[in-house]
C-alpha cells in the first residue's frame, strides 16, 4: 500500500473514532443531544464551584465541601447584560423562587445563576439580581473572579459560550439539575422548569 494511501487511511479511521466519541457511539448529533446523552448515563457531573453572590457572600457547591448540607442545585448560565434568553431565564428563576418560597421543603433546593462574563463584578450581579427580584439564599446570582475556574466549569458541563460580534454571546439557556454529589440528574429548557423544579424537589427527598 502506498505511503499516501495508508496516511489517509489512518486519517479516516481516526476521524471515525473521533465521531464515534463525539456523538456517544453516533447516537448524538447536535452538542446539545450529546450532552443530554450523558446526562442520561450519569455521566456529567458538575466540579467544584466557589464564587461570590449579590450580597458579596462566597458560595461553596455542596458537592464541593465533605459534609455539606444535603442540598439540590438548579443551574443556568447567564451574563447580567443580556437582553434575549437571560430575560426568559430571569423570568422562569422568579417563577421557581416564588414556588419555593411557598414550601418549607424550598430551603433544601438552591437556584444558582451563574455568569461566565468576565465583566460582571460585584455591582452588575445586584442590578440582575434587582431586576428579577433575587433574594439570597434561595435564588443566588454569582460570578467566579478565577478565569480558570470559570472556564473549567463551561467545559466540564459543556456549556457554550460564543460572542456575538456585538458585545454579548449567544450560550445555552437550560437549567441544570444537580444532586449533592455533583452529578447532573437533568438538562430543561427554562420553558419546562416546572418539570425541573419537580426534580429537584424529588431529589431532595431522598436520603
Amino acid at each position: 500500500m502506498a505511503p499516501t494511501v495508508l496516511a489517509c487511511l489512518l486519517v479516516v479511521i481516526a476521524a471515525g473514532i473521533a465521531l464515534w466519541w463525539l456523538t456517544l457511539s453516533f447516537e448524538a448529533w447536535t452538542f446539545e443531544e450529546r450532552r443530554h446523552g450523558l446526562v442520561s448515563r450519569g455521566a456529567l457531573s458538575a466540579p467544584p464551584i466557589q464564587a461570590i453572590d449579590q450580597t458579596g457572600e462566597v458560595w461553596t457547591a455542596p458537592w464541593s465541601i465533605k459534609g455539606a448540607p444535603t442540598r439540590v442545585v438548579v443551574l443556568d448560565f447567564v451574563y447580567t447584560r443580556c437582553e434575549t434568553v437571560c430575560t426568559a431565564l430571569g423570568g422562569t428563576y422568579a417563577q421557581m423562587q416564588a414556588a419555593l418560597e411557598q414550601s418549607p421543603a424550598g430551603a433544601a433546593i438552591q437556584l444558582i445563576s451563574l455568569s461566565f462574563d468576565a465583566r460582571d463584578d460585584l455591582r452588575a450581579l445586584q442590578r440582575y439580581a434587582d431586576r428579577y427580584r433575587a433574594r439570597a439564599p434561595t435564588w443566588r446570582v454569582l460570578h467566579m473572579t478565577d478565569p480558570f475556574a470559570r472556564q473549567n466549569v463551561l467545559r466540564t458541563l459543556g456549556v457554550v459560550a460564543i460572542p456575538d460580534g456585538l458585545g454579548g454571546f449567544v450560550h445555552n439557556g437550560a437549567l441544570h439539575v444537580i444532586d449533592a454529589s455533583g452529578q447532573v440528574r437533568g438538562l430543561f429548557d427554562y420553558a419546562d422548569w416546572p418539570q425541573a423544579l419537580a426534580l429537584a424537589r424529588k431529589l431532595s427527598r431522598r436520603p
